[in-house]
């Protein structure tokens, strides 16, 4: 058999085959590495060398971005969480409260616990002599 024509013909089996995670035919078969993202490796398959359009379909923003998405919403809002502290916090006027971060009110309120306790201690009178 000869390299040209008649050797393309029995070509009939695929190296690549569709990948689970980015979709593209680039999942080598054998090898079970997709040669596109790298699936089944938990980083993404990157190279610096690449040039700007590939950036602009596979970089940051371009997915689910499942967390990222959350994350400037939490930011502005101090990252707070559900909390104890934050529920026993005595109510205040709205604008304070919006002025305040949870950090704040958090501090103002250990505070004030601090001071029930003080006064709730008995003072001794007694003179030195």
């Amino acid at each position: 058999m000869t390299k040209g024509t008649t050797s393309q013909g029995p070509r009939h089996l695929k190296a690549h085959t569709f990948c689970r995670r980015c979709g593209r035919r680039a999942f080598h078969r054998q090898k079970k590495e997709c040669g596109a993202c790298g699936f089944p490796r938990t980083t993404m398959r990157r190279y610096d060398g690449v040039n700007r359009k590939v950036r602009g379909r596979k970089g940051q923003g371009t997915g689910r971005m499942k967390y990222l998405k959350d994350v400037p919403r939490k930011f502005r809002n101090g990252f707070r969480c559900e909390n104890v502290y934050l529920k026993a916090l005595p109510e205040k006027k709205e604008k304070e409260k919006e002025k305040l971060t949870f950090r704040e009110r958090l501090l103002e309120h250990e505070k004030k616990l601090e001071n029930e306790k003080d006064k709730e201690k008995p003072k001794n009178n007694r003179i030195k002599r």
